[in-house]
């Protein structure tokens, strides 16, 4: 399995020029023979959105631009950070999502689950938790079992800190629904002393 990783700089609110980069970089992906191409958190939109997000009619624009994306990937899958409308307006009704697009469509929906509250994030502000991991085949030479999550869901590790921070745990729970590799979409913004 060729994975390309499309770590993309997006501009905040120019979700046509940000769709218009990712179709390049699937358009590249595809010419060294990716089977996969992993796109950010929030890509479509840019990262972070802040206040943008309570713009109904950005978020319907972010969703237009990635069914424009959806429909390049035709040749390779591809794992793209969108927000995602909550058909039934409940709560923030946004989420922070990831689309699986293929054979020119978006196929599959993750949304991620634990919403960050500390140093530059405030995500609960924003956007509904999502309660369902999701994993998609991935057909090559053998089909393998991806599964999908978002930035921190990732590190809800206790062999991290020692302690559990979440009462949920995305990564197992990807795990027991079969996954055998995970894709981990994140943008954290760069901070001097972030490697550290």
């Amino acid at each position: 399995m060729r994975v390309a990783l499309a770590q993309i700089n997006s501009t905040i609110g120019d979700m046509d020029g940000n769709a218009e980069r990712i179709v390049r970089w699937i358009d590249s992906a595809v010419k060294e023979g990716a089977d996969l191409v992993v796109f950010p958190e929030l890509v479509i939109f840019g990262y972070p959105p802040k206040d943008l997000l309570l713009r109904a009619d950005l978020v319907q624009k972010n969703v237009a631009a990635l069914l424009r994306v959806a429909e390049a990937c035709t040749q390779t899958t591809a794992v793209v950070g969108y927000v995602q409308p909550d058909p039934e307006r409940n709560g923030k009704g946004i989420y922070n999502a990831a689309a699986v697009c293929r054979n020119g469509r978006v196929t599959a929906t993750y949304t991620k689950m634990l919403l960050p509250t500390y140093d530059v994030f405030d995500e609960s502000r924003y956007f509904n938790a999502g309660q369902r991991v999701q994993t998609f085949p991935l057909s090559g030479p053998r089909s393998i079992s991806i599964g999908v999550t978002i930035c921190e869901d990732l590190w809800n590790d206790h062999q991290f800190d020692g302690r559990r921070v979440y009462g949920i745990d995305p990564i197992q729970r990807s795990v027991d629904a079969g996954a055998r590799v995970l894709v981990n979409l994140s943008a954290s913004p760069f901070r001097v002393g972030k490697h550290k």
